[in-house]
């Protein structure tokens, strides 16, 4: 998946569900002059990743990589600081549900944007679950464009790899959820000046 995304010498690529950090560190293993960055909202998550990454180090490894705990749709991130993100994502089977991935990736999606770049940022993500990935793909349309999709076998089941582009907005104010959580229809748009 990392290599799909193609890091280059200096970007950051960040897995904002990374579980055990499998794709941080097999990233940070083969990509080694880029930075490596992975958090889950599971403390255990997130304690087996750093014992992973530790066992690595131990090991004569030299990593550019860390790990953190953090909600992934409120990243302890400023605006625009990735370049990549890739994640294997819930499928909602064994954690979750279909009905609770519907929520989350929109709103990962909406973080995912604010914290890449503009223009030149990219996501590579994997998902059982196709209709609330496609669903929300075509949500967020205005900030992440669509590209390529690989369909991998995951387990015996059916995933895919969607392939997404940052585009030229900073944000989409008719994203943005009230304080009740739900989602805003306006259709208020902010572009991003430069690209003016």
């Amino acid at each position: 998946m990392v290599r799909l995304a193609a890091p280059k010498p200096g970007e950051v690529v960040v897995d904002p569900m990374c579980g055990g950090a499998t794709i941080p560190m097999e990233g940070s293993l083969t990509y080694t002059k880029s930075f490596h960055l992975g958090g889950d909202n599971f403390g255990q998550a997130v304690k087996r990743s750093r014992d992973n990454v530790d066992w690595l180090i131990k090991k004569g490894k030299s990593m550019p990589i860390d790990v953190a705990q953090w909600d992934a749709t409120r990243l302890p991130l400023r605006e625009q600081c990735v370049d990549i993100m890739v994640s294997d994502l819930p499928f909602g089977k064994r954690i979750g549900s279909k009905t609770d991935n519907r929520i989350l990736y929109f709103h990962a999606l909406l973080e995912m944007a604010r914290v890449t770049r503009i223009k030149t940022g990219r996501s590579v993500l994997l998902t059982y679950d196709h209709r609330s990935m496609i669903k929300n793909i075509k949500r967020v349309h205005t900030l992440w464009k669509s590209g390529a999709s690989r369909t991998v076998n995951v387990g015996g089941l059916s995933a895919v790899i969607y392939i997404l582009h940052r585009t030229s907005l900073l944000s989409d104010a008719g994203l943005k959820k009230d304080s009740k959580g739900k989602e805003r229809n306006s259709p208020n748009i902010q572009s991003d000046s430069a690209s003016n």
